[in-house]
């Protein structure tokens, strides 16, 4: 009797398509309930404040007060010119997660990926609370995972057809959108240089290059994906990049500290390891449930075996999701110990989404057909099938409720109800830019006892003051109190 060779083949056709749109209408309403209910957390209002003024503001703000590329701040500032609410600012992010999940589903099956593979990934992405809190935030992180999925999708339609239009072009925006994007570039490209040439290689070979090694004539059509990456990183380097560049890694002094090596030297071969795997597992668990990254880690453990032995018989797609996964943990790996970008279960880290998702989606499938070709009964896809979407979806909806990512802070509310109670005729209220982002966006017009920092003090306090005692000196009625609202509590 034969076996099934994907699980989902057993449904038709129709079915299948009515279970993907369901799966992407569920992502869509996780991702936008309540998306304008809460108030702008605090590196929300920093993000806005960034992206608002003019463009020059924008390009000095990005280069001196922030450590990301150019290309979002850009983005939320065109944003903010049509509307400046909570919504407005966060609907890029919650939509660019949804389409993350429709790249899955709907994508990368028509460049050759197994459709159960992509259904269990797609699946995983929906629940992610990383995912789902990230999408509901007005930084840039979930459109980081967009374009890495996108660069996935342009890395295997040049490995089926050749075609190098979006992987050229999402090579190109990685580096001006998110600086861990050009590890996953490198990884990629190395990806695209050690899986076997494709036919179309072979005619698209240039003859008079005989002399050249075969392995790299049959590659030289990667000249061109390389320099898109590198003019996009060149642009980077110029814009943002050399303003903001600290020496030992962004942030290792302080609250990213815990996701960069600080051992004594990269010779140091045991701490190394600990550490290493030990972020390796904080990634993992960051993204999925930890009972499913263990199940995960151990397929793909037994996969990478079976394609050592060559006994792996997926298709070049799904092998391809299984060398680029392993490829990212090595140079994330390596760039954490050369302090250069942090790794672990960090929201940095959300642009690696993706491709976690695809390979367990296909170390999954090759178990489940693995199991069946085993034990040669017909039944046994369709009901593993079932039992890893319903252990999925557990786990998922179990960490949804405990770990839920619609928790609300409502510091803007509390501090615009003390100052809406205690304020008087004759007071005056003083706020750092900082929380004066948040004034702006929920009142509709400035009060006229209302005072905005102008100098941006980040020295602390004393700054402070003295800018509200010159400007008190130069009013001619001096107030009767003065209310100091900072980043959390007014004070007075």
């Amino acid at each position: 009797m034969a076996v099934p060779a994907h699980p989902l083949r057993v449904f038709p056709e129709r079915l299948a398509l009515a279970a993907f749109v369901c799966l992407l209408l569920v992502a869509a309403g996780l991702r936008f309930y309540d998306l304008p209910g809460d108030y702008l957390r605090g590196d929300e209002k920093v993000a806005a404040d960034n992206s608002s003024g003019t463009l020059s503001e924008v390009v000095h703000n990005t280069r001196n007060r922030n450590s990301s590329p150019l290309l979002y701040p850009l983005a939320l500032w065109v944003v903010q010119k049509v509307d400046v609410s909570a919504f407005s600012l966060r609907v890029l992010p919650a939509t660019a997660s949804v389409l993350t999940v429709a790249v899955m589903l709907f994508f990368l099956p028509c460049l050759g990926m197994s459709r159960w593979a992509t259904f269990l990934a797609a699946l995983l992405a929906t629940l992610s609370v990383a995912a789902i809190e990230h999408s509901q935030d007005a930084r840039e992180y979930s459109i980081d995972a967009l374009l890495a999925a996108l660069m996935i999708a342009g890395l295997l339609w040049y490995l089926r057809d050749g075609r190098k239009a979006l992987l050229c072009a999402s090579l190109f925006l990685a580096p001006l959108l998110q600086y861990g994007l050009v590890l996953f570039g490198t990884a990629l490209m190395g990806t695209a240089m050690v899986l076997p040439p494709r036919p179309w290689h072979r005619r698209n070979a240039i003859p008079r290059l005989s002399r050249i090694p075969h392995w790299l004539r049959y590659r030289i059509v990667l000249l061109l994906p390389a320099g898109c990456f590198l003019a996009g990183c060149a642009i980077s380097y110029f814009m943002t990049v050399r303003y903001q560049w600290q020496e030992g890694g962004f942030a290792s002094g302080n609250y990213l500290s815990a996701y960069y090596y600080m051992g004594w030297g990269e010779s140091d071969a045991l701490p190394i390891f600990k550490f290493s795997i030990d972020r390796i597992w904080g990634l993992l668990t960051y993204h999925l449930p930890e009972v499913v990254a263990i199940a995960v880690l151990a397929a793909f453990a037994l996969l990478l075996v079976a394609s050592f032995l060559r006994r792996f018989q997926g298709n070049l797609q799904d092998s391809a999701i299984a060398v680029l996964f392993a490829l990212c943990i090595a140079v994330s790996v390596a760039a954490v110990i050369l302090k250069l970008y942090p790794f672990g279960g960090i929201r940095q880290n959300i642009y690696l989404g993706p491709v976690i998702f695809l390979a367990a989606g296909v170390s999954i499938h090759w178990m489940i057909d693995s199991l069946s070709a085993l034990t040669r009964r017909a039944w046994v896809a369709p009901m593993l099938a079932a039992a890893a979407v319903g252990a999925i979806a557990l786990a998922g909806v179990g960490d949804l409720w405990r770990d839920s990512p619609y928790l609300k802070t409502h510091t803007t509310k509390a501090i615009l109800a003390f100052l809406k109670e205690h304020v008087e005729e004759g007071d005056m209220v003083y706020a750092t830019a900082f929380a004066a982002t948040s004034l702006k966006l929920y009142q509709d017009e400035k009060p006229g006892n209302y005072y905005y920092e102008k100098t941006r003090c980040a020295d602390g306090g004393k700054n402070y003051i003295q800018e509200m005692a010159d400007f008190v000196i130069s009013q001619p009625n001096v107030p009767n109190r003065i209310f100091w609202v900072h980043e959390r509590k007014p004070s007075l």
